[in-house]
């Protein structure tokens, strides 16, 4: 995820995270910035430098807190409904997985395979969500959240079921 803003005293600050991975790269008008201890930057306005935390991350926002106190938002924090999305989501599996009368109906793998699937699928949804303001279009990530680890989870457990009933 990469953020670029322009701040009237530190010129072009640009955020970039990786998703994968979570390495942070702060940059100050094209030049990378080296860490001062554990999330701490140097920043220069032209005159001198200040000192800024970078604070929060992709639930909670990422910001820019100078010594100052300024505070710096390069992404918004999760909304309510974001996150009320992802724990249904997770909830929704949880029950079908461990359900034999709804596994009757449609097999859905559950347990570690089933929750890291969707895991994964909420850690993308949040990712897509993030890329976007609009609230209709967040909904429709989600619901597509939901399918999707649906569909994936079913798709192991027919397969799984298929593989012993042939044993």
């Amino acid at each position: 995820m990469k953020t670029t803003l322009h701040h009237p005293g530190f010129g072009t600050l640009e955020y970039e995270e990786s998703f994968w991975l979570g390495k942070r790269t702060l940059t100050q008008n094209g030049k990378v910035l080296e860490k001062h201890g554990k999330n701490e930057y140097r920043l220069f306005d032209g005159e001198r430098e200040h000192s800024a935390t970078l604070k929060g991350g992709a639930l909670l926002g990422v910001c820019l807190e100078t010594a100052d106190g300024e505070r710096i938002a390069f992404t918004p924090a999760l909304r309510w409904f974001e996150i009320v999305f992802a724990v249904l989501i997770f909830a929704f599996m949880l029950v079908w997985g461990n359900s034999v009368k709804l596994c009757k109906i449609i097999p859905v793998v559950g347990g570690a395979i089933g929750g890291a699937l969707t895991g994964l699928c909420i850690a993308l949804g949040i990712l897509f969500s993030k890329k976007t303001e609009r609230t209709a279009i967040k909904l429709l990530i989600w619901l597509g959240v939901l399918v999707a680890s649906f569909l994936i989870c079913a798709l192991l457990g027919v397969l799984i079921t298929a593989l012993f009933s042939a044993l």
